[in-house]
């Protein structure tokens, strides 16, 4: 597991999906994704996801894709998926 170095910005999709959200962090140089619990602990079996911030919009907008805006649990819930959680 790759440890969280970057400041906190948001949940993906602005909730929570069955006690989980995947917290976004970043800062200029970049953004990383963890799996979280509603203790804010990581998510057993799960990645931490790297990328620079171009990739997280593009990625962002991809989960996005048939949303009215971003705070829909369809959100949260493709980027689970996209850190190997199955929900």
């Amino acid at each position: 597991m790759t440890k969280v170095t970057k400041p906190f910005r948001h949940f993906a999709g602005n909730c929570w999906l069955n006690g989980k959200a995947v917290a976004v962090y970043g800062d200029e140089n970049g953004v990383q994704l963890r799996a979280e619990t509603t203790g804010f602990k990581h998510v057993p079996g799960t990645r931490v996801d790297e990328m620079t911030r171009e990739q997280y919009e593009a990625l962002r907008e991809s989960w996005a894709e048939g949303c009215l805006d971003r705070s829909d649990a369809r959100i949260q819930q493709r980027a689970l998926r996209h850190l190997g959680l199955e929900v």
